[in-house]
């Protein structure tokens, strides 16, 4: 059989190197407050905290928590709040009062028309102009401008709904229910919702969510951490999530693939996934709540039980590119129409099959995977044809 084989030597291997999460969380320049909730934008740059108390404000910073400022925001018992991946549209909630919105990263806040209710959440697009609320026994309300004009979603069931989550689009939601430990997922902007998993998270207890930029990596946060990576079609316990007491505030963060998670409640402090919640890690002594990721999942910004705010920044690990001895072979000769198998051999003497036969659809032929040869020593190839 008048076959020739000649090798291409350039098969590239990405490798992935691991890193060491620091386990030293920094303080910030924040004041001691009752921090109930905290946003960033996409780069971790921006950032802004809401706190309850006497009074409650609403603080932001533009240089990643190196100094906070406070807004000009009416005191009050404020409960969370949500931003624009840039920074800019900021919308944040009261309890037992209204909603506010911002358009300049916080430098000034309109009251919105969201009537008063118990407002607990709120979630926010990439753009900051599909806004979705969440109240204790008023239900879920949407705004698609901003927070210039809401609605409310009918078909979300009534429940205290603790937390909310959204897709960059505003098409995928998630909902936490307080007291029912009910996690709800919509596909269509909430135009209708789904019960998508009964396992009780935090059965009349809080339950924190959290979700990935296109809506199908979730996280729910009980008594346990619960992922779902299909949208909330399925949810399971991951890893070594710690177990947190069943009346604590707890807290759940993504970045935007959903890979890096973090978790936080007052009795296990802040833990931290980088495999999509496979394994957690818990991050040292200091913030135990209102944790926040940056999209890139390398900044974490946690805030103390009645004190101030911590940032905790790491470098991502990015693949790098290296090559190794590999051979591709290159077959010529063949005739179009036949079926050829492909051998390999060490010494010449000894042949063994190598993948499936193949239909030869052209003259001259690449083989579509490398052989490392460092790892075979001589390496040998041929073709038989196959019936």
């Amino acid at each position: 059989m008048n076959v020739n084989t000649r090798y291409i030597a350039a098969c590239i291997v990405l490798f992935l190197h691991s890193h060491a999460l620091p386990q030293t969380w920094t303080p910030t320049s924040s004041p001691n407050k009752v921090w109930q909730a905290i946003a960033q934008s996409a780069d971790g740059t921006k950032l802004v905290a809401v706190a309850s108390g006497s009074p409650g404000a609403i603080y932001t910073s533009t240089n990643s928590g190196l100094n906070w400022v406070s807004n000009k925001a009416p005191q009050t018992a404020w409960n969370f709040v949500a931003s624009s991946s840039d920074g800019s549209r900021l919308a944040a909630t009261i309890f037992a009062g209204r909603i506010y919105v911002s358009t300049n990263a916080g430098a000034t806040w309109t009251q919105s028309a969201a009537p008063t209710a118990n407002w607990w959440s709120i979630a926010s697009s990439s753009d900051g102009m599909q806004l979705v609320a969440g109240s204790e026994g008023a239900g879920i309300y949407r705004s698609t401008n901003g927070g210039i004009g809401w609605a409310r979603l009918t078909n979300a069931p009534i429940q205290n709904y603790s937390s909310l989550a959204s897709s960059t689009d505003g098409q995928k939601l998630l909902a936490g229910a307080r007291t029912s430990g009910g996690v709800y997922v919509s596909s269509n902007s909430g135009a209708t919702w789904n019960l998508r998993t009964n396992i009780l998270i935090n059965a009349s207890g809080w339950v924190s969510v959290a979700s990935s930029w296109d809506g199908k990596v979730l996280i729910a946060m009980g008594r346990y951490a619960y992922v779902s990576t299909n949208s909330g079609n399925t949810w399971a316990r991951q890893g070594t999530s710690p177990q947190s007491s069943q009346d604590v505030l707890t807290y759940a963060a993504a970045s935007a693939d959903g890979q890096y998670l973090a978790i936080a409640a007052a009795d296990i402090g802040v833990y931290y996934s980088t495999n999509f919640g496979g394994t957690w890690v818990p991050t040292g002594t200091g913030p135990n709540s209102c944790v926040s990721l940056s999209a890139n999942g390398s900044r974490l910004v946690a805030a103390e039980t009645g004190g101030g705010i911590y940032v905790l920044n790491f470098p991502i690990p990015m693949p790098s590119i290296g090559l190794i001895k590999a051979v591709r072979p290159v077959f010529s000769d063949l005739s179009i129409g036949l079926n050829y198998q492909l051998q390999v051999s060490s010494d010449l003497n000894t042949w063994t099959n190598e993948g499936s036969a193949f239909g030869a659809t052209n003259n001259i032929m690449l083989y579509p995977h490398c052989f490392d040869v460092d790892d075979w020593g001589q390496l040998f190839f041929r073709l038989q044809v196959s019936p």
